[in-house]
């Protein structure tokens, strides 16, 4: 599974929409397989969230959310 790799969509709104639900400046969001990007992903960026996809997938997506909720 550290061989995956998830499939990244920059210029999207999605960090946008989250940024106004939750009042915090989001530049990058991963949820499930995807990371969205308000701009263009730089290499650190990437790496960054590809570790919270390792995660997800750890966790098998789920329960990921579930303790993000809890601790939000």
């Amino acid at each position: 599974m550290k061989n995956l790799k998830p499939y990244c969509i920059e210029d999207s709104r999605v960090p946008l929409w989250v940024s106004k639900i939750t009042k915090l400046n989001i530049w990058a969001v991963s949820f499930f397989i995807f990371v969205f990007c308000a701009g263009k992903l730089d290499e650190r960026v990437k790496r960054h969230e590809t570790i919270h996809f390792q995660q997800q997938l750890e966790l098998l997506f789920v329960f990921q959310w579930a303790l993000h909720g809890i601790f939000w």
